[in-house]
């Protein structure tokens, strides 16, 4: 495990702690659960991914982070036999097709240009969720502006997908920034 991504663990621990949360983390996935996923979706995982889940396969359903869409969001990290699960459930559905069914729904010229303009898409890995109203995904399928591995949000209600990161580590990153200005997320 790279330096960066040790760091923002032990910083989303630290959060964690200080909100009153266990830090209860899963067996780790092993390298051949990553690669057995990679074969099955046609996705091949960057490191600091596939380290990440090597450290804890999931969040058992708890807050680890956040994602910022039209608003600060928290979400848990799924397992990948969940995220798997996520992702079988899912086939390419364009926004094109979403406004033809629904043509005041979608407000196409918000799309960061590094997404392409789906809302649920195979290459699309689902790794994080909110209430299954908000699905984090990691992208294997960007536009030529993105960057392959790029982390994008769907979210529900309004139905859009927004750009958040250029990669896994900076997703992190951002999640921790998140996750720290909004203590409320843990407020019983």
């Amino acid at each position: 495990m790279k330096n960066e991504l040790f760091r923002e663990i032990e910083r989303m621990k630290a959060t964690l702690l200080e909100y009153g949360k266990e830090f209860v983390v899963n067996k780790g996935a092993s390298d051949e659960d990553i690669a057995r996923i990679e074969r099955i979706v046609g996705i091949r995982f960057d490191d600091d991914f596939k380290d990440f889940y090597k450290f804890s396969n999931g969040s058992q359903d708890e807050t680890w982070g956040g994602v910022f869409s039209d608003q600060p969001i928290p979400i848990s990290f799924l397992s990948l036999e969940s995220a798997l699960e996520e992702w079988k459930s899912l086939g390419d559905w364009s926004m094109e097709e979403f406004r033809r069914k629904f043509p005041r729904a979608l407000d196409m010229s918000k799309l960061d240009r590094r997404v392409k303009p789906f809302l649920r898409h195979r290459l699309w890995f689902p790794f994080g969720e909110w209430d299954n109203n908000t699905i984090v995904y990691y992208d294997a399928d960007p536009t030529e502006q993105g960057k392959y591995g790029q982390i994008i949000v769907y979210q529900h209600d309004p139905d859009f997908v927004y750009y958040v990161a250029d990669c896994f580590l900076n997703f992190l990153r951002m999640s921790n920034d998140l996750l720290k200005k909004n203590q409320e997320w843990f407020e019983e």
